[in-house]
């Protein structure tokens, strides 16, 4: 439902990105003369723990969770429309605490240090704004979210997978599209499909369930169809996995375009 009209993500993105950011604040402000920081490390959407930080005068660092401190100028999409829409009151945000700030799409560029997790053979060799590196992918030895499969049902035939990542995984027409667009090659469709489980998917060459082990079955895979979430198309550049992205909001369309670009 947040990402049904384009009305109801520009509200949704409002409110993550400004409606909570002065509440924030006070909190974050006394804890970081509670444990007594040297240094914070926030996500750099997070314009309250920012505030904060550079009120304290504590030097703090930005851990992007997409691209966007390295998306070059000039490109756009429905993100950057609803981003440059609410840019005013973002500015004026920052300047109710005396502050000015840097962005690049959502994300405040600190001028300590940004870390975007790609290389430059995905993103470009740059240049990159002040601040901002380049540092790799993100990849332990397991995420630390992974869950039983029913690897038995694989039968040996090379293997589609289907993600839409959590936030956003209930999308019956693409689902049942997939399904249908497969259903007469010689290939097994396995769907991370959340609580579009209840809704019985069902097809002869189809394993569905609600989340999968992804990089486990990455590693099988061979073709990866994803909404291009910044952890699932960094996991299968790792993986060499080829990848169609069909993006449906946010960052999605401009990681879309990298994967294009690179």
């Amino acid at each position: 439902a947040l990402v049904r009209t384009d009305h109801e993500l520009r509200d949704w993105i409002r409110t993550l990105l400004l409606d909570g950011a002065v509440g924030h604040v006070e909190p974050v402000a006394l804890l970081i003369s509670r444990f007594g920081a040297d240094v914070v490390v926030t996500d750099p959407m997070l314009y309250g723990v920012v505030i904060a930080a550079q009120r304290a005068g504590c030097p703090w660092v930005g851990v992007s969770s997409s691209l966007n401190p390295v998306v070059p100028e000039g490109w756009t999409c429905l993100l950057t429309d609803h981003i440059d829409s609410m840019s005013v009151a973002r500015d004026n945000l920052f300047a109710q605490f005396g502050m000015t700030a840097r962005f690049a799409v959502a994300d405040c560029l600190s001028p300590w240090l940004t870390t975007v997790f790609a290389t430059p053979e995905v993103v470009g060799p740059g240049p990159y704004p002040d601040g901002v590196e380049v540092v790799g992918p993100s990849l332990a030895e397991a995420r630390g979210d992974e869950v039983a499969f029913p690897w038995h049902l694989l039968d040996g035939r090379p293997l589609v997978y289907a993600s839409f990542g959590s936030q956003i995984s209930y999308q019956p027409e693409l689902f049942g599209r997939l399904i249908r667009a497969t259903r007469d090659l010689d290939v097994q469709l396995v769907c991370s499909a959340g609580a579009l489980l209840a809704d019985a998917l069902d097809a002869e060459h189809l394993v569905a369930v609600p989340y999968a082990p992804q990089r486990e079955l990455l590693s099988r895979t061979a073709v990866f169809i994803t909404h291009g979430g910044a952890n699932s198309a960094m996991e299968a550049r790792v993986a060499g996995v080829p990848t169609l992205v069909l993006p449906i909001c946010n960052d999605q369309p401009l990681q879309a375009r990298f994967t294009v670009e690179s």
